[in-house]
Formats: structure tokens, sequence, C-alpha cells
């Protein structure tokens, strides 16, 4: 997904961590793996709002299709909490 983006050249003017940051996002999202944008931003030291605003661009100019999230992953979560 990175080299999908480094070839569209949507890096450019972008900070190389926000954008791998936010391909790891997608790609915990496509395989349903319950993971939050804050879980994502706090283990690539960027900010949740870049790393944000890098999925929306990922995801827009790539064209990904993201399933819908399922809840009944989020349990053992919080029942954690």
């Amino acid at each position: 997904m990175y080299r999908k983006a480094l070839e569209r050249d949507l890096i450019r003017g972008r900070s190389i961590e926000a954008i791998a940051g936010a391909c790891l996002y997608a790609a915990c999202r496509m395989t349903s793996t319950p993971r939050t944008l804050v879980e994502v931003s706090e283990n690539c030291s960027v900010a949740p709002k870049d790393l944000a605003r890098g999925y929306r661009l990922v995801h827009d100019e790539l064209g990904l299709e993201m399933p819908n999230p399922d809840p009944r992953k989020q349990v053992p979560r919080i029942g954690k909490r």
C-alpha cells in the first residue's frame, strides 16, 4: 500500500511516518484487526490528526474498500478496561 502511495506521488510534502502509519491503519482495517487510530498514532509517533489526514488521503486516492468494523471484536478490549 505504501509503495502504491509512493508511485502515485502522494508522499510529496507529507511526513513519511504519517503516510506509513496511515497505510498501517488501513491494513488493520482491511484485515478487521481491531486497532484504533489513537493506538496506531502512539506507536508511530505521529499525531492522530496527521495520521487521520494521511489515512483519508490514502483511502481516497488509492480507492480502498474498507469493510464495516465488527463490534464483536471490540468486546475484549472494552471488557479489559
